[in-house]
């Protein structure tokens, strides 16, 4: 499956927030004002990546920590269907 493009994904965002201020235009109103939408974006994504971690042991924490385990490989191996 090749990646979206980042048009696609603003389509799907698009769609979303056409979804969230249908009844309050305000809503929006707050989300054009906001100007730290890339930190924001950054911050979740190392909140999803300590939620997985949270649900390891001490033992692989450790070696991911000292590099025994490279989650990136594991991770595109489990993307390959291996």
């Amino acid at each position: 499956m090749e990646p979206r493009t980042a048009d696609e994904l603003a389509e799907g965002l698009f769609h979303y927030l056409r979804g969230y201020g249908r009844n309050r235009p305000e809503n929006l109103e707050a989300l054009i004002t906001y100007g730290d939408w890339r930190r924001r974006a950054q911050e979740e994504l190392e909140r999803r990546v300590t939620e997985i971690l949270q649900s390891q042991d001490v033992e692989t924490l450790a070696a991911i920590a000292e590099g025994r385990i490279d989650v990136p490989t594991l991770a595109s191996r489990v993307k390959q269907g291996g």
